[in-house]
């Protein structure tokens, strides 16, 4: 396996790492809440594991599309594009785009940009699963 592929895993991981963003708010709404009038300290240190994973979210998405613009740019160089590669590409741009759009632009986790942003990521998650499984590949000659 090559330098290319590893930073495809490697972006894809941080794509995950990303992506557990939400879980974690998730459980922690569904679980943590009801749990914590008898698990204080679990509740607490959940808490303070949800918010360094809140507050890491935006760089680890920045790493992702770092990791991808190499990966897809060492590809390219190659020879070789891939089909899935770059739907993949396209809807973890547009994720990225979205989340900067909420981050910089709107600066609150509220509003339809948001509903976009989580719909995306998982259009993306489906999109990377198929391209680790199906590469589509076309030679530029």
């Amino acid at each position: 396996m090559g330098l290319t592929a590893w930073l495809g895993y490697a972006a894809a991981l941080a794509g995950a790492c990303a992506l557990s963003n939400y879980v974690v708010k998730q459980v922690a709404r569904e679980y943590v809440k009801k749990v914590q009038g008898r698990r204080p300290l679990f509740a607490s240190a959940y808490r303070g594991f949800m918010r360094k994973v809140v507050r890491t979210h935006p760089v680890i998405g920045f790493a992702c599309v770092a990791l991808l613009s190499v990966h897809a740019g060492l590809a390219v160089t190659s020879g070789t594009i891939s089909v899935t590669g770059m739907f993949a590409g396209v809807t973890t741009l547009a994720t990225a785009s979205l989340g900067a759009y909420g981050l910089y632009r709107v600066r609150r986790p509220a509003g339809a940009w948001i509903h976009f942003h989580r719909g995306s990521a998982l259009v993306l998650a489906a999109a990377v699963a198929a391209h680790v499984s199906n590469k589509v590949h076309l030679f530029l000659s």
